[in-house]
């Protein structure tokens, strides 16, 4: 018998694939390994950002509520941002205690109700301190691990908790429930406002655009009481109310609101106010279904547990309305910076008194304060806050609870994301674990409690390890700390067969050795060229010398070890033997597969953990640069109070020039000499070149906020024609449409009329002071303008965008268009003199001198696109 000549042809076909799948097999299995180590590093990465963001907000807090003075936020504004944290392993931290502290955060964990009747009973006999302190280890230390929806559904858990301890301690005086200074109202408040980037995402949607516009309509100092809106009247308007000798008058309550022209400013005032709170009511309503959902369902939760107890709806309300009103949207309110909803414009004191009375009015409206009697002159304005009052809150408060009062409303959509890479651990100061250890052992605790047990087995103050207090100490959470670990082929291949025993199996085997050594063989030898006239086995012995040249020793072994095994087969193989050798390396091949799609699924799941990661990063590094900015704008205000009567000498000189010229050369002389104290002032001794420039930029910006109402408007007669001009434009040019003969705006181009996000960057350059922000609210009108057009390929050139332009300008008319464009051409010639800025400038230039003639060129006539003809 011959013995069978098996030709290398169909096997060389097949060895194609095994080498594909083997070469891309390496390469998932190495870009796996390496996403672990990447997602490794950008874990520790976080959790040391997420510590820094958390202690510089908290120190914004104290300041701002006056809890630290300005030298201190200093200096920990400074130590917040060299520091950096140290990490340590539990066991090099803890040594032999390492274990039981691991057990016993996992206890914390899991029991998260437990914890919150703990916490509870703790809270009430400490002071505000130490509650502040283990409430903030608690919920950003302890069940922070970033925005993972279980981790939210144990903080939800928690909550809960806490809730019903308040409630069960208030069951007399539901009226009472849910104070200010409950454990439960103090993790809700944290929850909201810095836990999860969803709080502030919701005052920004809600919020940015009502507060440009409170900042943007600062002429009138906006207040309630007589008394306070005389004393903030301009000697010029006291005089012409009360004449000259107004001060010989005794100035009460009763002669002010008895004087006409007084009584008619003081309803302008009170109409201001109005339209103010209007605008952020509807603006709060319109914006709920952006409040996290956690917050709403915490609401929830309040209204369901209050009708248990038999309150009222108006209770229900105020109850909420303290956690979502009162400690969490009215101090946005009141201060915009340091949540992000204003970054890049000082407030002026204007605006800021404005704002401040209308974050009061809504915390009275939830308490229902303008339901009493007033005095004679404030009854209509309560009877109309209290009506505007009513309706919002109806309206706020249905929208809000209008959710399922279960947990399902947390979570990613099926087979999205399974944080696979990420780490099963806990990172806590050593302070705070032993904090977190200190205030369960002050407590009672009985047997049913699940931390009782391994409480006992914590060591006591003596025998904890001393100095390391600042260290973060890393405690796993389970035996294997990071989830989804890299499977094995083998173990996927068995996973399968014991869903299909059948599978595979039923193969000779001699055809079943001969094809998984093949397998191997094949799939490491390279492409081969020469090969059609070859047999399998000559084949093999061409490879087996190459790997010899190439002095590939473990090929040379495997493919000795096939070339002698296939030997030793060939005379029992049948004539159909080839066929079946080829057949069982293709089924092989195919079985497979299943372990490729686990490879792909299992990177594909990495780079979406990384992504998030990556994205929570930067969530948390926009919250250090939001107070950054906080911090440095409060510098540079402090820096220009301190020289008051530098900024008083430089107005009485510009009001006293009168050229327009001049008026500039005096401000950029007075501005150039500011420039040069500021980097003298001890101050600013530490700040980088990068930190000093943004200062002179926000000094800029804030000395502009002193002045404004002297440099915007040069010239008494200033105001009056622009007025005009405003009046022009909406009485009689808001009949011109897009086929107007002075537009003629293309219809292709007509897609996204009337382009409202142009409108808006317009309409909001009041709210800016300084010359290059307003001039930044033209650059994003125009640039937007040119991506509309743009969109989906279109060219588009001046003839197109020209028109466009005009329209927008007519439909928003925004106010103050001439003296805008004066301000940036005598006080902002730096910006306008090159680059895209100049540009755009120039067109919307042309553009406002176009409507200024547009009544006369009705007839047929175009707009010229060129602004330099």
């Amino acid at each position: 018998m011959s013995e069978l000549i098996i030709p290398a042809t169909p096997f060389v076909e097949v060895q194609t694939l095994l080498k594909k799948e083997k070469m891309f097999a390496a390469s998932e299995r190495q870009a796996i390994r390496d996403l672990y180590v990447e997602i490794n590093e950008l874990t520790s990465q976080l959790i040391s950002i997420s510590r820094t963001a958390r202690r510089i907000h908290w120190d914004c807090h104290l300041f701002l509520h006056n809890k630290i003075p300005w030298a201190e936020w200093e200096l920990r504004n400074k130590t917040n941002l060299e520091e950096e944290t140290e990490f340590q392993d539990a066991h090099a931290c803890l040594s032999q205690h390492a274990q039981v502290y691991e057990i016993f955060v996992r206890a914390l964990k899991d029991n998260p109700r437990a914890l919150g009747k703990h916490i509870h009973a703790y809270c009430v006999t400490k002071d505000d301190d130490v509650v502040d302190n283990l409430l903030r280890s608690v919920l950003f230390s302890l069940f922070c691990n970033f925005f993972v929806p279980e981790e939210g559904k144990s903080v939800m858990e928690l909550l809960d908790s806490l809730l019903l301890c308040e409630i069960e301690a208030c069951v007399d005086r539901v009226d009472l429930a849910l104070r200010g200074s409950s454990p439960f109202t103090r993790v809700a408040t944290l929850y909201c406002k810095e836990y999860t980037p969803g709080g502030l995402t919701f005052l920004i949607c809600a919020l940015r655009d009502p507060v440009l516009t409170i900042l943007g309509d600062d002429g009138l100092d906006v207040e309630m009481d007589a008394l306070a809106i005389w004393n903030r009247l301009p000697e010029a308007k006291k005089i012409e109310f009360f004449g000259p000798n107004y001060a010989a008058f005794n100035m009460d309550k009763q002669r002010l609101t008895s004087d006409p022209q007084f009584k008619a400013h003081m309803e302008r005032i009170f109409d201001t106010l109005l339209n103010f709170c209007a605008i952020i009511l509807d603006s709060l309503a319109s914006s709920v279904h952006a409040m996290p959902y956690v917050t709403r369902w915490i609401c929830k939760r309040i209204s369901d547990y209050l009708k248990e107890k038999g309150a009222s709806e108006d209770q229900i309300r105020v109850a909420i309305g303290n956690l979502v009103l009162v400690r969490f949207i009215a101090p946005a309110i009141a201060s915009p910076e340091p949540f992000g909803i204003i970054t890049d414009t000082p407030i002026s004191s204007t605006a800021r008194r404005n704002l401040g009375l209308v974050s009061k009015i809504l915390r009275d409206l939830n308490r229902g304060s303008y339901k009493v009697e007033a005095e004679p002159y404030l009854k209509t304005l309560y009877e109309r806050l209290d009506t505007m009052g009513t309706t919002f809150l109806s309206t706020f408060f249905d929208k809000l609870v209008d959710i399922d009062s279960g947990m399902s409303g947390l979570g990613y959509a099926p087979m999205a994301v399974n944080h696979r890479g990420r780490r099963r651990v806990v990172a806590l100061s050593v302070d705070e674990l032993f904090h977190l250890q200190d205030f369960l052992s002050v407590l009672d605790l009985d047997e049913s409690s699940p931390f009782s047990g391994v409480l006992q087995r914590l060591p006591n103050s003596s025998a904890r390890p001393q100095d390391s207090g600042s260290s973060v100490v890393v405690l796993s959470l389970g035996s294997n700390d990071v989830i989804g670990g890299l499977l094995s082929e083998e173990d996927i291949l068995r996973r399968i067969s014991e869903k299909d025993p059948e599978g595979g199996q039923g193969a000779d085997p001699v055809i079943q050795d001969l094809s998984q050594r093949l397998r191997v063989s094949l799939s490491d030898i390279g492409f081969p060229v020469e090969y059609k006239h070859l047999d399998l086995l000559s084949l093999l012995e061409t490879e087996f010398a190459e790997a010899q040249v190439m002095d590939k020793a473990p090929v040379q072994a495997q493919l000795h070890t096939t070339i002698t095994n296939i030997r030793k087969a060939l005379p029992g193989i049948a004539k159909d033997g080839a066929k079946a050798l080829l057949d069982r390396l293709l089924s092989e091949y195919s079985r497979r597969q299943p372990y490729i799609s686990y490879l792909v699924a299992t990177r594909q799941s990495l780079i979406i953990s990384r992504e998030l990661v990556q994205k929570s990063i930067v969530h948390l590094e926009h919250t250090i640069n939001v107070c950054s900015k906080f911090f440095s704008m409060t510098r540079v205000r402090r820096f220009l109070e301190f020289r008051i009567d530098s900024i008083e000498k430089f107005i009485h000189e510009f009001r006293e020039t009168e050229l327009l010229d001049e008026k500039s050369g005096i401000l950029s002389d007075f501005m150039d000499d500011m420039y040069e104290k500021m980097a003298a002032d001890p101050t600013f001794a530490d700040a980088s070149p990068e930190e000093l420039e943004e200062s002179r930029t926000l000094m800029e910006k804030r000395f502009m906020c002193h002045v404004y109402q002297f440099v915007f408007f040069p010239h008494e007669t200033a105001e009056v024609s622009n007025n005009l001009f405003h009046r022009h434009i909406a009485e009689d040019l808001q009949h011109i449409s897009a086929d107007h003969p002075s537009l003629q705006i293309r219809e292709e181009c007509r897609a996204e009329m009337p382009w409202p996000a142009a409108q808006e960057a317009l309409l909001r350059m009041n709210a800016y002071k300084s010359p290059a922000d307003k001039l930044s609210c033209i650059v994003q009108c125009c640039s937007s303008l040119m991506e509309l057009l743009q969109l989906g390929g279109r060219s588009a050139g001046a003839d197109d965008f020209f028109p466009l332009l005009v329209f927008v300008i007519l439909k928003a008319n925004p106010p103050d268009l001439l003296a805008t464009i004066q301000f940036i051409n005598f006080f902002g010639r730096s910006a306008i003199t090159s680059g895209e800025g100049s540009y755009w400038f120039a067109q919307f230039q042309t553009a406002v001198t176009f409507i200024q003639s547009i009544d006369d060129r009705t007839e047929g006539g175009s707009p010229d696109k060129n602004p330099s003809s």
